[in-house]
């Protein structure tokens, strides 16, 4: 049988969930992360939340589907709207990332 991981980043949390062949969803986890609210409608968040959030909600899945990472044939990934994340040549976030809700442009 083969399992998938499908993962969704959204304004709030990160939250996994695996399905079997058939479609039949074995575990599910919410890891939550912070959003910045500061002065001037900005709404930022920390880039190296998401990736701690999506291996805490990735083996929490696992655990609780009793499967190993070598079993998931394919992980889906899927996020809100338009995100900037300024990166530097190795490719580590240079600051928050402005996400959809930060309005200061307007």
């Amino acid at each position: 049988m083969a399992y998938y991981l499908a993962v969704d980043g959204g304004t709030e949390s990160l939250r996994a969930r695996i399905y079997d062949d058939r479609g039949t969803a074995l575990a599910s986890h919410a890891e939550p992360y912070a959003t910045d609210f500061s002065s001037g409608a900005r709404a930022e968040q920390n880039p190296e939340d998401w990736w701690t959030s999506l291996t805490k909600a990735t083996r929490a899945c696992l655990a609780q589907a009793g499967l190993t990472g070598d079993e998931v044939a394919a992980m889906a990934y899927a996020t809100t709207s338009c995100t900037v994340v300024a990166l530097d040549g190795d490719h580590r976030p240079l600051r928050l990332a402005i996400i959809w809700m930060d309005v200061r442009a307007s």
